[in-house]
């Protein structure tokens, strides 16, 4: 099978990760890190890269980068090729160190790109070798919460954000973790992975719906569900543990809602749980059955169901754009970020 093509346009960020191969080591010293941190500070010094975040762990690596050039991939390659080089010579050993080619994401949308700098500084404290990002010295987090650090790490934009949110006009070190240090939510962590392994590279709208009002997102859901086809799967924007959660709960309030999308009535709930999963978590038709403990036939039915409903029934759309947009800001923490989204526009360090 051909390989995807990688989305590398000039001025794009990036979650870049890459892993040990059977998960073994890819750092098993200092100055294998230390060696790592050089090349990428060369590729740096040859403007290919700004490193906005990074975290290294033994047997892995998660890197935000800025593309400035259009050479992630050109970076990444030589990067690790060198890294691996050096790693077999010093132990005598042959064949691949890495698990296969660097993964890239496209990191489009300002509320992703915040969450994901908590993402990576976490990495470390999840793994219990630390009690907080701070105190991991091989990660962007120990940096930021000093003065100053390595030279080839950008700090402009995360320095900008902490000043923006602290409404201050200096940046602090103490205003670091405070800013982006909070612990994601397991739903959160769950839905940057999925994403990371997403096979798709679909343009992001997290922002765009975030700054919707609930009746514009139930908008955005009858377009989605008109697009779903059973077959290609969405970009996920929710969690699927979560999204369950919330409509359980409200199932709870009124557990005899039905809709009428055709002339058989069906329990809104049910074909809620097919839409959203669909179309908000980017679900397939058999994770759905497996998640709903239902039949692919059925959910099928039941996802062409809530298409209907969300078009034909008024009070129907307006209850899934509520609960997409209470998922959405649960997820984002629009209240620590908000106002911030109308003046981050992608490019370079800036907004």
């Amino acid at each position: 099978m051909p390989r995807r093509p990688r989305e590398d346009n000039p001025g794009t960020w990036h979650h870049v990760m890459n892993r040990g191969l059977a998960h073994r080591p890819i750092f098993e010293s200092v100055k294998d890190m230390r060696f790592f941190l050089s090349r990428l500070a060369h590729a740096v010094r040859r403007g290919e890269l700004e490193v906005h975040a990074w975290c290294l762990m033994h047997t892995h690596f998660h890197l935000l980068v800025f593309s400035p050039a259009g050479k992630l991939d050109v970076a990444l390659r030589r990067i690790q090729h060198e890294h691996s080089r050096r790693f077999n010579w010093r132990r005598g050993r042959d064949g691949p160190l890495y698990h296969s080619r660097f993964t890239s994401r496209l990191v489009d949308t300002y509320a992703y790109r915040c969450v994901l700098i908590s993402y990576i500084d976490w990495n470390p404290v999840d793994a219990k070798i630390v009690v907080a990002p701070s105190l991991y010295e091989h990660g962007s987090a120990f940096w930021y919460s000093r003065p100053e650090g390595p030279c080839w790490m950008t700090r402009t934009w995360v320095e900008r954000e902490v000043c923006d949110r602290r409404h201050v006009p200096v940046f602090d070190a103490a205003d670091y973790p405070g800013t982006f240090g909070p612990r994601l939510t397991p739903a959160t962590k769950r839905l940057i992975e999925l994403r990371l392994s997403h096979p798709t590279s679909l343009r992001d709208p997290i922002d765009d719906l975030l700054a919707l009002a609930p009746p514009e997102v139930s908008a955005w859901l009858v377009e989605r569900a008109r697009l779903a086809d059973g077959v290609h799967l969405s970009l996920p924007i929710t969690d699927t543990g979560d999204t369950l959660d919330c409509l359980r709960r409200e199932r709870a309030t009124e557990p005899t809602w039905l809709v009428r999308p055709t002339r058989k009535a069906s329990a809104a709930w049910d074909l809620l749980e097919a839409g959203l999963l669909r179309d908000l978590c980017g679900a397939t038709v058999n994770e759905i059955a497996h998640l709903t403990s239902r039949s692919a036939s059925t959910v099928c039915e039941q996802h062409q169901r809530h298409r209907i409903a969300m078009e034909m029934d008024p009070q129907y759309a307006a209850r899934a754009g509520l609960l997409a947009k209470r998922l959405m800001s649960d997820i984002f923490r629009t209240d620590a970020i908000s106002g911030q989204q109308s003046v981050a526009a992608p490019g370079g360090s800036r907004p």
